[in-house]
């Protein structure tokens, strides 16, 4: 696989994805969507644990769709 996964937090209209590079080549991705349209305004989280081939691809793909690095 070609590319670089970068640590650190993308963002777009309220939903956070952060990056987390392991020392056994995966990386943690946690994805927060803050809900301020619903009612009681709710935040949801969601965590998984990719290969770094799969992190390239996903973390590019954000990118490509507008996603801000914030940290």
């Amino acid at each position: 696989m070609n590319g670089i996964v970068y640590s650190g937090s993308y963002t777009c209209e309220g939903h956070t994805v952060h990056f987390v590079i392991n020392d056994d080549d995966t990386v943690d991705i946690t994805e927060v969507t803050e809900m301020t349209n619903a009612p009681i305004g709710k935040t949801y989280t969601s965590t998984k644990n990719v290969d770094i081939d799969e992190a390239i691809d996903i973390q590019a793909e954000f990118i490509k769709l507008g996603y801000d690095k914030i940290s």
